[in-house]
């Protein structure tokens, strides 16, 4: 799913994909979605399959950065499964 730059890319909008969608979504692009916060970004765990994320140029604050960085890095032995599928996490160009 590609969300890159949309203006209406909200935190209430990304708990809704992670409702419907998350068991299956596997590329994730969030380039320039400025309106997300930290909020938006603890929907991620549901995001089980997901291989792909960018969330270049986006505001990511030391929490969200610790948020993802654990969930997909193995902070336990199911999170670390889900590390396996990851393939490419991007971050360029963030701001807090």
């Amino acid at each position: 799913m590609i969300l890159d730059g949309y203006s209406r890319a909200t935190d209430s909008l990304m708990y809704t994909i992670g409702r419907s969608q998350a068991q299956s979504l596997t590329y994730l692009s969030l380039k320039e979605c400025t309106f997300l916060t930290d909020k938006a970004f603890e929907t991620l765990e549901r995001f089980g399959w997901l291989e792909y994320l960018d969330m270049s140029h986006c505001r990511i604050t030391d929490k969200t950065l610790d948020y993802v960085l654990s969930t997909y890095l193995g902070a336990t032995v199911l999170l670390f499964q889900v590390a396996v599928l990851l393939t490419c996490l991007t971050f360029l160009a963030c701001r807090s």
